[in-house]
């Protein structure tokens, strides 16, 4: 794969003055124009070791490789059936899962995408589905769903290991494993779950009202908490929150409008650290992933696409009382793999 390396020479000439633009980060917005086989997207998923994004969309599953899109179809393997995918997930050793609508189950190999096998999308074994989120142990596990349909598209893992997982389920949160053969709530119904987010090993479960809950494991229970923010608890209106989190992920997402936070748990207090504050306005965000090490946040929308927001690694520079003859060129050359490893 050639990647582009970005040369900036720059000439500066003689100014009174030189500001930094208050823009710190660059933002794409990627949909049908620009590549995507469908604007609505069903999963999203950073694969660190490869440097590739995976996107589960509503006509094909596509891999994001920084320059260009790859659309897996048929002439790429005989069992894409369908374009229609389910879910894109990761479990505990970092393999990524997707399923299209037929039952066909897939998984990615550094730049590849797998036949796993085929499953009946209405029967008990297609329902553990949700345990391909959590280990390969737990996927091949029997477990008696009691004939209730459980899915990755509304349902979320929150793992315990390789062998059991809690399982956030029509507002409750309920458990299983490879010995307790069949979920059992764990909550009784002490608060309506909308939603819920892991910080290290502790699980949070956001009601409709959006209050946010530490849930202890032993003894059963819940602790409301409250988000801080430089010391202070966070000033902003909690209505619009959006908490976004998956298996694999290192940080959980906070989203309020048009700013986005990490969210760490560390001496008793849930902590957010502000990433930034350029989201697009009119944007719903289904999923999201950051990837720390290059500074980028990726959003999967509802029927917008995706945005990737990049903290810019080169600041713009504003000439204060300067000419208008050009101060800067740009040119851009292609390397090819080897060249590009040598430079890592």
């Amino acid at each position: 794969m050639s990647r582009l390396i970005f040369l900036l020479l720059t000439f500066l000439l003689p100014a009174t003055a030189v500001t930094q633009s208050p823009n710190e980060f660059h933002i794409q917005n990627f949909n049908t124009e620009s590549g995507l086989p469908s604007n609505g997207i069903k999963g999203l998923q950073w694969d660190e070791q490869t440097g590739f994004l995976w996107i589960a969309t509503e006509a094909g599953i596509v891999r994001y490789n920084g320059m260009e899109f790859k659309i897996y179809g048929k002439e790429d393997d005989p069992h894409i059936t369908n374009e229609r995918i389910l879910f894109l997930v990761k479990n505990n050793d970092g393999k990524i899962y997707t399923a299209d609508n037929s039952g066909s189950i897939f998984y990615t190999q550094k730049n590849s995408l797998k036949f796993l096998e085929k499953k009946q999308l209405q029967s008990d074994s297609g329902n553990n589905f949700i345990s391909a989120s959590v280990s390969e142990a737990l996927y091949k596990t029997k477990i008696d769903f009691k004939k209730k349909g459980y899915s990755l598209q509304f349902d979320k893992t929150f793992p315990a290991g390789d062998t059991a997982t809690y399982l956030t389920h029509f507002g409750d949160l309920l458990y299983y494993s490879q010995t307790v053969r069949s979920p059992v709530s764990v909550l009784n119904g002490q608060i309506n779950i909308s939603m819920g987010f892991k910080c290290d090993d502790n699980i949070f479960l956001v009601d409709n009202k959006k209050d946010v809950y530490l849930y202890n494991k032993t003894p059963v229970s819940v602790a409301r908490v409250q988000i801080f923010e430089n010391g202070k608890v966070l000033n902003e209106d909690m209505k619009e929150a959006i908490f976004i989190w998956e298996n694999g992920m290192k940080e959980s997402l906070l989203f309020i409008k048009e700013k986005a936070w990490t969210l760490a748990y560390n001496n008793g207090k849930l902590t957010a650290t502000l990433i930034c504050n350029s989201i697009p306005a009119g944007v719903l965000i289904r999923y999201a992933q950051y990837a720390d090490k290059r500074k980028t946040l990726f959003i999967a929308t509802d029927s917008k696409g995706i945005i990737i927001i990049e903290k810019k690694k080169v600041e713009s520079l504003k000439l204060e009382k300067a000419t208008t003859q050009r101060t800067s060129y740009y040119s851009q050359v292609e390397l090819k793999d080897k060249w590009h490893r040598g430079l890592q």
